[in-house]
């Protein structure tokens, strides 16, 4: 049985309005596993890989810009 396992997560930003994303970081139950910073915004596609336990889990992946993150 195996106690946790890493996963690629994909991703892609967008701003609704054209406000510079500054990073992304990524949760796992609420916990930080990962940040993104200073990556190619022009980028379509964005990939990351996490360490997830083996049981349920709620990732989440939240975009920061000069005024505040994501929901």
């Amino acid at each position: 049985e195996l106690s946790s396992t890493t996963v690629t997560l994909a991703y892609t930003v967008e701003s609704p309005n054209d406000e510079p994303v500054t990073g992304v970081r990524i949760q796992v139950d609420g916990r930080p596993v990962a940040t993104e910073r200073g990556f190619d915004l022009g980028a379509k596609r964005h990939e990351v890989a996490v360490t997830i336990p083996a049981s349920d889990c709620v990732v989440s992946v939240i975009a920061e810009n000069r005024f505040g993150a994501s929901e």
